[in-house]
């Protein structure tokens, strides 16, 4: 193992089990397929930083060059691009306005509400997450696209991602959306996390993972006398 993939083991808190395992990297996400190689491990842990990180930098990268479109003019123009998170201010012009809802990030079972946060206010573009509300029945009655992480591999500076972006909202749909599978790949570690390459796969009836609505906020941990 390397002395960069030693040192964000280390960061993200891996076992010595798993470091013995490792064998040259590590592997953060909230699943272990495809099946790994030699070079991989895994453990269930969506709110590692590397893994919301890496997720939150993709994120937007998909987000951006596979922006949501609809009838109701949903990040049509370039000026868009650069909003904040849905629900929250910012000043164009000289006027306040306060950015809309216009797509769903769903993140991996088990994410903490904190982590969803960082992610959503991360990627920003009118990002929410998912809620009984704007994605009821399970997210099969969302009538904005949602976009999925669907897992997150961390091999010491290196991380692909793969999420799934809409072509249509459940709603439209009849409650499948039809969605594509974008596959990014980074490198950062214990520097920011840049995307160096996505690809897309073709586009068809691709089985989107559970809905994971917005938890409650953790409660204050208060601070040692």
């Amino acid at each position: 193992m390397s002395r960069t993939a030693r040192t964000h083991a280390m960061l993200f808190g891996l076992t010595a089990l798993t470091l013995a395992a490792a064998a040259g990297g590590g592997c953060v996400g909230a699943t272990a397929n495809p099946p790994l190689s030699t070079r991989e491990t895994a453990f269930n842990n969506p709110n590692a930083p590397s893994t919301w990180d890496t997720a939150a930098t993709a994120m937007r990268w998909v987000v951006r060059r596979y922006p949501p479109q609809g009838p109701d003019g949903r990040l049509v123009g370039w000026e868009d691009l650069d909003i904040p998170a849905g629900g929250k201010t910012y000043v164009r012009d000289g006027v306040q306005l306060t950015a809309p809802a216009r797509f769903i990030i769903n993140m991996p079972p088990g994410t903490r509400r904190s982590v969803y946060d960082r992610v959503i206010d991360a990627v920003g573009l009118g990002a929410v997450g998912p809620t009984p509300e704007n994605a009821p029945d399970g997210g099969a009655g969302a009538t904005l696209p949602i976009y999925h992480v669907v897992r997150v591999h961390v091999m010491g500076d290196e991380a692909r991602v793969e999420i799934l972006r809409p072509i249509s909202t459940p709603a439209e749909a009849g409650g499948t959306a039809l969605y594509q599978s974008v596959n990014v790949q980074l490198r950062g570690g214990l520097k920011p996390w840049t995307v160096l390459a996505g690809g897309a796969w073709s586009m068809g009836m691709v089985e989107a993972p559970a809905v994971w609505y917005l938890p409650e906020p953790e409660p204050d941990v208060p601070l040692l006398p």
